[in-house]
């Protein structure tokens, strides 16, 4: 989208100059930034002349340069000092839909996060003017659909999990496992409800009571639940942002030992270290014939594997040799309806 990337662009000159309190050139901002040097210019001039944006973030540049601003006020030289008066900067305004307006006051509402950013929130909620469309909301217990359709809350049986959730109170749920094929029978510990945009959907994280062993349930093949009147206490040692952290997507299966190569090419080896990093999966080691490898456990396998063709050649699969067959079998299929770049279809 154009006006998404000259936007983004924009926001990266202005962080530069915030940086920079001396002022910068065009030219210089084009070394820090990646960006043609012309095109920073005419970004500049634009916002100091032809956006409210000005209004926000004051730009200006010094006087005592030897070639000033030419008629109509634009400045001409890639060479001309450009400043931004960080101490008269304001934020602008939230572009939100009425639809979003509402469903941002709806969550703030119903779910009070407390403190400073509750006190931050209301005043962003104070110039939205949606006050009386969420006072209806909560009163007919309707809550506001994002873009494309996708509802924040799951129906009743998410309304029962939640609540046994905050009750810290075990649940029966008789649930279709997909794995399986099959339906059963299951006393759980709620310990989370996670909404997965991948496939927009909701899961409740909870622990077995009989193996404790965690699972991940998918709420639309959730048949019944029923909250008992047992409590349980939280598992201290359960960190539900960690557990996820680990994963690939909501792939809940078993953990699969993996050994991939990557190759020093187009910024792999700072991709994946960043994704492994993130995931506080450790293990990554570089080999003396310059190649990165992880050898190790991974958990949802299937959705790790996605990750890596996405690198294309820079990666390889090297076990288990199950998962490095079926890797090659998507690599046919790709070459079989793509070619390459030098003879074309096979």
């Amino acid at each position: 989208m154009p006006e998404r990337s000259a936007m983004r662009r924009l926001m990266d000159i202005l962080a530069a100059l915030e940086s920079h309190p001396a002022g910068l050139s065009a030219r210089q901002l084009a070394e820090i930034t990646g960006y043609p040097a012309r095109l920073i210019l005419q970004d500049l001039n634009d916002c100091l002349l032809d956006t409210d944006l000005a209004s926000y973030y004051p730009l200006y540049v010094d006087e005592d340069e030897e070639e000033g601003p030419a008629e109509g006020g634009q400045v001409q030289s890639l060479d001309t000092r450009w400043h931004l008066e960080t101490g008269g900067m304001r934020q602008p305004p939230l572009q939100l839909s009425q639809a979003e307006a509402l469903a941002l006051a709806w969550l703030m509402q119903e779910y009070r996060p407390g403190g400073e950013l509750e006190r931050l929130g209301q005043e962003l909620l104070a110039g939205l003017g949606v006050a009386e469309q969420v006072a209806a909301a909560l009163a007919e217990g309707v809550m506001p659909h994002l873009c494309g359709g996708v509802q924040l809350q799951g129906g009743q049986v998410w309304e029962l999990a939640r609540r046994a959730l905050l009750e810290e109170r075990k649940i029966v749920v008789k649930y279709f496992a997909r794995n399986w094929q099959r339906v059963v029978q299951w006393q759980l510990w709620p310990l989370g409800l996670v909404f997965h945009s991948g496939n927009a959907g909701w899961y409740l994280i909870a622990r077995l009571e009989e193996s404790s062993e965690i699972v991940a349930c998918h709420l639309g093949r959730v048949q019944e639940l029923r909250i008992t009147e047992q409590h349980f206490d939280y598992p201290e040692d359960f960190s539900l942002a960690r557990y996820l952290r680990l994963r690939w997507g909501m792939d809940m299966s078993r953990p699969e030992t993996v050994r991939v190569h990557f190759y020093n090419e187009a910024g792999v080896w700072e991709k994946v270290r960043r994704e492994f990093a993130w995931r506080g999966i450790e293990g990554l080691k570089e080999l003396p014939d310059g190649l990165l490898e992880y050898h190790g456990p991974i958990y949802g396998v299937n959705n790790f594997a996605r990750w890596v063709l996405s690198f294309g050649s820079s990666a390889v699969v090297l076990e288990p040799d199950w998962l490095r067959e079926k890797m090659l079998q998507t690599a046919r299929y790709w070459l079989k309806i793509y070619g390459d770049n030098v003879n074309g279809p096979a």
